[in-house]
């Protein structure tokens, strides 16, 4: 019996090779893309949360809401030590110890959340009540984990409205 050897035309390796180079072409074409759709996604979110920590004589932790798609701020002032009056809308808040609700706010501007807004931003309105919990391990921005819901009271024109913070870093 004779073995024969088959042996490929010329441009049959030449035209699988160029199906294959045209296919990872393709292949690392789409994987970019999609990498930089996901990438733009991941620096413009819709809605960013953040925690500030600010060490003092009077300590704060800044944490707010900055959704950029309702024009909305959102942000929640603690302080420690706990001042004696702890106000009417903290009853129903669970913090860690020494800690207590300064201020919640909402400002109809995204770009105030880009600051501290330490002093009344024109235009903000007082949340009337707060309540949920946030906890971190041993600092305020270790492990943070909050969980809030927050009533404001109707304005001029705008009606009554409630948020939620829920977030963990």
């Amino acid at each position: 019996m004779e073995k024969r050897v088959l042996v490929p035309r010329h441009g049959a390796p030449v035209i699988c090779a160029t199906a294959v180079w045209l296919s990872c072409i393709g292949w690392a074409c789409h994987t970019e893309d999609a990498m930089s759709k996901n990438a733009e996604a991941a620096q413009s979110p819709r809605v960013q949360y953040d925690v500030r920590y600010l060490p003092g004589g009077i300590d704060r932790v800044i944490l707010t809401k900055r959704d950029d798609s309702r024009n909305l701020c959102i942000q929640v002032t603690l302080v420690s030590p706990t001042p004696l009056d702890r106000g009417a809308t903290a009853r129903e808040l669970q913090l860690p110890p020494d800690w207590s609700l300064d201020r919640a706010i909402a400002v109809r501007d995204a770009g105030a959340c880009r600051g501290t807004m330490r002093r009344s931003h024109a235009g903000a309105i007082a949340a009337s009540e707060v309540t949920g919990s946030v906890r971190w391990r041993s600092s305020p921005t270790d492990g943070t984990a909050v969980d809030l819901r927050l009533s404001f009271p109707a304005q001029s024109a705008e009606p009554a409205f409630s948020e939620r913070i829920s977030f963990t870093r």
